[in-house]
């Protein structure tokens, strides 16, 4: 209903805002080295103020930008190509760390992702279901995986349920 009614922007300042002051006055306390991640909406990613919205939000609360890692996803980054890529650059080049969402789930996934500089890359759970069975998507789980190291980003297999998908990602 949100995104319906275009309240993504709104609320996605509302929730940046509420973590960075719950970080800032130590109601959020974040262990060394790890990050607290907040998910951005694709309508949030179109919204040309936002980025302004985020480094000014930082600057005021004195929350390091290293300690958040934002989490978009691979369709609204795609749709938005152009603000999404600026709006990483730009905090990523200011310490925050960046996930790419439900990986695999458009079209085409590998031909940008070498234009964005990602920390981490959430396989989508369509390819991670059911895996010990399709090739297909052990083809393309192999793929991503052997980018990693390229790359440099760690990658994160979503809904991972049961024990045989679990060894043929291990594998």
């Amino acid at each position: 209903a949100a995104e319906r009614y275009q309240m993504m922007p709104d609320i996605d300042r509302w929730v940046v805002q509420a973590t960075f002051n719950a970080i800032a006055n130590n109601e959020l306390s974040l262990p060394a080295g790890r990050s607290c991640g907040i998910n951005l909406s694709g309508q949030t990613l179109s919204d040309h103020a936002f980025l302004e919205y985020v480094v000014d939000a930082l600057d005021v609360s004195g929350v390091s930008p290293e300690s958040i890692c934002f989490e978009v996803t691979e369709e609204s980054v795609y749709k938005n190509f152009q603000s999404a890529q600026r709006f990483i650059e730009v905090l990523h080049g200011m310490g925050s760390r960046f996930a790419l969402d439900n990986y695999g789930s458009t079209p085409g996934a590998f031909t940008r992702l070498r234009e964005l500089p990602i920390d981490f890359l959430k396989i989508d759970g369509r390819l991670t279901r059911n895996l010990a069975e399709d090739s297909l998507n052990q083809e393309m789980v192999s793929a991503v995986i052997r980018l990693e190291d390229t790359m440099r980003f760690k990658t994160v297999a979503e809904q991972v349920e049961a024990q045989e998908d679990y060894a043929a990602l291990r594998d």
